[in-house]
């Protein structure tokens, strides 16, 4: 099972990325933070944001990608 998959332009496949946990470990629970910009008051478009996992095994966190 793939945790990753990273493409390119025109969706060309690049890679696939399976993380591993310091303890050796590579099930997750795994989450996405986003920030939403908005303007007067009017939410508007995704900014940025990150996800993150916590291994099952030893309850590390970890940062996988940072979305901008």
């Amino acid at each position: 099972m793939r945790l990753f998959t990273f493409t390119g332009e025109h969706r060309k496949f690049l890679r696939e990325e399976r993380p591993e946990c310091d303890c050796g470990k590579s099930i997750f629970i795994t989450g996405e933070c986003e920030r939403i910009e908005g303007e007067q008051g009017i939410p508007g478009f995704f900014d940025e944001g990150v996800i993150v996992g916590k291994c099952i095994s030893c309850n590390r966190n970890r940062t996988f990608a940072f979305i901008d």
